[in-house]
């Protein structure tokens, strides 16, 4: 049978050591959620850091594709303007 079972099933009026031990638990208890909490909340902060980092990847993927075309028109405007001059 679990502790808290255990626990449970004595009068904490009983004796002393029944009552630190379920304050124990209820403390534990306390801690264990706070801990949830605090896993979720980094998990939805991962995720939105996720989200982010995609997005500015994908922003600067197509940022970089925009400046070699445009360099490569300028490569191109050069060639010409060197043929036609010479």
């Amino acid at each position: 049978m679990e502790l808290s079972r255990t626990l449970s099933l004595l009068p904490v009026s009983d004796c002393s050591f029944c009552a630190a031990a379920e304050g124990d638990l209820r403390h534990m208890r306390a801690v264990v959620a706070s801990l949830h909490d605090k896993l979720h909340s980094l998990e939805i902060d991962h995720a939105n850091a996720k989200n982010s980092y995609e997005e500015k990847t994908t922003q600067l993927q197509l940022k970089i594709i925009e400046m070699e075309a445009a360099q490569e028109n300028s490569a191109s405007d050069l060639r010409n303007q060197m043929h036609q001059r010479g």
